[in-house]
């Protein structure tokens, strides 16, 4: 049961990562010293480097003065990687005072962090790896159609971001999706969480807005779409897969879920999951996709701690992210593409997911 402060803000107070919808109370984070806001994560990664890059200089000069005067290879050797680690121990304690925001995957042994004093005004990251991230992830999003091997292209979308191009394609992907899903409506507000997803939006008490939507392009025909979402390195979930009814059983869909294997494993994802309908067990478990029932465990331990939806009919499959051959997924490093605008930026937490009932 979730002990939490509705009206004010205090140890009970509930605040949610926006990459990987994890809850944590304000007073955990405060007992466990974990948890940081995107613009102290930077600090502590710039701050990092920094002794770093002080330590190295200063090795480097410790090793320039003791070459002229060194008894033996050996013993020098033995001696800089001494002074090489002694100095690097040193950094590292000095470093403990700035805010980490490296944190492991439970709250159990967290590092080092800050303290919040109230809620943040824009998006909060729990960890490194979820800045890191959600980092990328903007940058994918950024970059527009991207091409892959052969003859496709990807483009990878949040939601409405003002542009013609974009309004577009999240028009033609809700059409690729629509050929091979009813409209999944919300029992309590009749909303087509569907359409939902794939535009990144909310409907009554569903917040889809870290929701992502790729759409495959063969020779510039749309052919292929999916929504994805990535909860930080544990787990990136893929609810909504399908490909045009004039495209099946050509590889459209391989492609695609390919290609998104390959962004997650660049970004360090460990698992990815998807809800199949009786029907297309089979053939997402053959040797083509490898997927596999998520054991009754970890199906309990998503559902409650990241928000993974479970749809009536389906069986939530399972796989490791491999790191495919082949080129890797675009993910552009921070000069290679600008951050997108405010408004395709804006992340608020999200809780659910949909199903792969189209056969490949």
């Amino acid at each position: 049961m979730h002990d939490f402060e509705r009206d004010s803000f205090g140890p009970r107070t509930i605040i949610i990562c926006d990459q990987c919808e994890r809850e944590f109370h304000v007073g955990c984070l405060r007992k466990y010293t974990m948890g940081s806001r995107a613009a102290d994560a930077a600090a502590a990664r710039d701050a990092d480097a920094e002794r770093r890059a002080a330590a190295e200089e200063e090795e480097a000069k410790r090793s320039k003065g003791k070459g002229k005067g060194k008894a033996s290879a050996g013993g020098g050797a033995a001696a800089a990687a001494a002074e090489k680690a002694a100095a690097a121990k040193e950094a590292d304690k000095k470093g403990k005072g700035a805010a980490s925001t490296s944190s492991p995957s439970s709250p159990s042994s967290p590092p080092g962090g800050c303290v919040l004093s109230k809620l943040p005004d824009g998006d909060w990251l729990c960890s490194r790896d979820c800045h890191r991230i959600y980092e990328s992830l903007h940058r994918v999003v950024a970059a527009g159609t991207v091409p892959l091997a052969g003859s496709h292209s990807l483009r990878v979308m949040r939601g409405r971001d003002g542009s013609h191009g974009t309004a577009t394609a999240l028009r033609a992907a809700s059409a690729v999706l629509g050929e091979s899903f009813d409209p999944i409506l919300d029992a309590a507000t009749g909303a087509d969480l569907t359409h939902a997803m794939t535009w990144a939006q909310s409907a009554g008490d569903w917040d889809f807005s870290n929701m992502l939507c790729a759409l495959l392009y063969h020779r510039g025909v749309p052919m292929a779409a999916a929504t994805f979402r990535v909860f930080g390195p544990r787990l990136a979930e893929v609810p909504l897969i399908a490909t045009r009814s004039c495209g099946r059983r050509q590889g459209h869909c391989r492609v695609l879920l390919n290609a998104l294997e390959r962004l997650f494993a660049q970004l360090g994802v460990a698992t990815m999951s998807l809800p199949a309908a009786a029907e297309t067990i089979a053939t997402w478990q053959s040797p083509a996709f490898g997927f596999a029932p998520m054991a009754p465990p970890q199906l309990r331990a998503v559902r409650q701690e990241l928000r993974v939806l479970v749809f009536p009919g389906t069986t939530v499959l399972c796989k490791p992210v491999r790191a495919l051959r082949g080129p890797p997924f675009l993910v552009p490093s921070e000069g290679e593409a600008a951050r997108p605008a405010a408004a395709s930026a804006g992340l608020p937490p999200p809780p659910a997911s949909a199903a792969a009932g189209e056969r490949p």
